[in-house]
């Protein structure tokens, strides 16, 4: 399993890999990456920008992304959701977060933390578009509310599944829908490499 943008690696790759998953998680920051070594050393993680990172087809069976992309340019969303799709090998998931309407723009005190935050995403009907367009397919869509902000999800296969989470700071009046996903049937492009032992999943 992928977590694409897994900050400290808690609560999800620690989850996941309990549960039992082999996991690899990827986050921009190194100082993120530091403490998820720490934190989750059955896991493998790799610094690098989730919008340029590559995977041969097939590598996973799960991709999970939350509270990411709605931090990266929306021009660069629609191709990294491309990817992704075929990293998944078939009848894999993809689950991640999104918003449920459209903005960019900086938040000057994220959850009154004093810490600014930069946000970027499309209103929820784009977003499934664009899980369409990438070759995936929506199983399932939810709200997911949190003191008065709103935000999306996705999961999905290799069709895809979109559901909207809680957590995003929106403007007044935004509202989230999560959404699960299947990919779409459909031939792939090349043979699935093996990666059993030390490959991803």
């Amino acid at each position: 399993m992928l977590d694409l943008g897994c900050g400290s690696g808690a609560p999800v790759v620690r989850d996941l890999v309990a549960a039992g998953h082999h996991v690899t998680g990827v986050d921009i920051s190194e100082v993120q990456i530091q403490q998820a070594q720490k934190l989750v050393p059955q896991a493998d993680f790799i610094m690098a920008d989730a919008t340029s990172v590559d995977f041969p087809g097939g590598s996973f069976d799960a991709v999970v992304s939350l509270y990411a992309l709605i931090h990266i340019p929306q021009d660069e969303q629609l191709p990294l959701l491309e990817r992704i799709a075929t990293w998944l090998r078939p009848g894999g998931w993809f689950l991640c977060s999104t918003g449920q309407h459209e903005w960019t723009g900086m938040d000057e005190n994220w959850l009154d933390s004093g810490v600014a935050m930069w946000w970027s995403h499309a209103d929820a009907d784009t977003d499934r578009a664009w899980i369409t367009r990438a070759g995936l397919t929506v199983e399932q869509e939810e709200f997911a509310p949190e003191g008065g902000r709103r935000a999306c999800a996705v999961l999905g296969t290799t069709s895809a599944v979109t559901e909207q989470a809680s957590g995003i700071r929106q403007p007044a009046g935004g509202r989230a829908n999560p959404q699960r996903v299947r990919p779409r049937p459909g031939p792939r492009t090349g043979p699935i490499p093996n990666v059993t032992g030390g490959g991803h999943t």
